[in-house]
Order: structure tokens, then C-alpha cells, then sequence
């Protein structure tokens, strides 16, 4: 939902905010479009201690490792809604949005996949091949030297870059 870049799907993370499972990952996505920051009052604090599971209780087969989204923290979502509640006026229908600023065009998202973090390197490389039909394939594990190449090639505009929504894309 935070590769939509609309305000509606910041407002559908709110939701999700207190969901000990899926919250971080719905903070991830309101924080991609609005650019609110998961930290101070907008973040709970992890647990002191982690209770130990009864031996006889433990599952032998548990993934013990955790995955990239345990990294991530989860939002406190009172303090998120009130926040949202002031700034979804800046926010118009129908405009995709990047860290709370307004996507005009391809420069934004080439931006993006330099800067943002690495986790949304591959959602950034998917639309601009989208909206290139093709023509821009930036590869997020390509060495640097091609990755380079491949954003200054899109960079300097050789191949029309759509920024139609992606209903008129798909002919929707």
C-alpha cells in the first residue's frame, strides 16, 4: 500500500496500526506516503522481557529467525491518528505521494531509489518499469556501476515515463 502513494491508503493503515503482527508494516506504508517518521510519541516501545515459552509448550519447528519486518517499529496508533488528523488536508485525492510530497514525475522516483532505504528499492524499480513500459529497468541487486547506469539513463529522459495513474495506465 505505501508503493500506492495515495492518501487513501494511509487512511486504511490506521487500522492495522495496533495489530502486533501487522502494525509495523502498516506504519511502513503510512510513513512511505505521508513521510511521519515511526519514532518519539509515534512509536511503542518494545517489551522490556520476552517471557519464556514452557519447554513442553515450545514448537520444534518455529522459524527462530526473525524476519526483515521485525526491524521495523511498531507505531503507537493514537498518537499516528492525531497527527493524521491535522495533516490529510495536505493531502489531495487521487495524487500519489512520496514521503508526503507530491510525485510529478520520473526524477521523484529515481530519487527514491537512490535514498529511500533499501527495502523499497525493488517496489521503486517496479513502478518506473511500469511507467516506462519497460524501458527503464533499474535492478536493486545489480552491481552499483550498472544500477548508475541504468538510473542515469532514465534519469535523462530517453523513453516517455508515464505519471498517469495506473488505472489509465492499464486502460482501467
Amino acid at each position: 500500500m505505501g508503493f500506492s502513494g495515495q492518501g487513501m491508503a494511509a487512511e486504511a493503515c490506521l487500522d492495522w496500526m495496533d495489530d502486533e503482527e501487522f502494525g509495523p508494516l502498516a506504519g511502513e506504508a503510512f510513513s512511505a506516503i505521508t513521510g511521519l517518521i515511526m519514532e518519539g510519541r509515534y512509536r511503542k516501545l518494545p517489551p522490556d522481557v520476552e517471557q519464556l515459552i514452557p519447554l513442553e509448550e515450545e514448537s520444534l519447528d518455529a522459524n527462530l529467525v526473525p524476519g526483515p519486518e521485525k526491524s521495523l517499529p511498531l507505531p503507537r496508533a493514537g498518537a499516528v491518528e492525531a497527527w493524521w488528523h491535522q495533516a490529510r488536508k495536505n493531502f489531495e485525492r487521487g495524487v500519489r505521494y512520496l514521503r508526503g510530497t507530491p510525485v510529478a514525475g520520473v526524477v521523484e522516483l529515481l530519487t527514491a531509489f537512490q535514498h529511500e532505504p533499501l527495502r523499497r528499492q525493488s517496489g521503486h524499480a517496479m513502478e518506473v518499469a511500469i511507467r516506462s513500459r519497460g524501458a527503464h529497468l533499474l535492478q536493486p541487486r545489480a552491481f552499483s556501476r550498472r544500477q548508475l547506469a541504468a538510473w542515469e539513463m532514465a534519469r535523462t529522459g530517453r523513453g516517455s515515463v508515464s505519471m498517469s495513474p495506473f488505472t489509465k495506465l492499464f486502460g482501467g
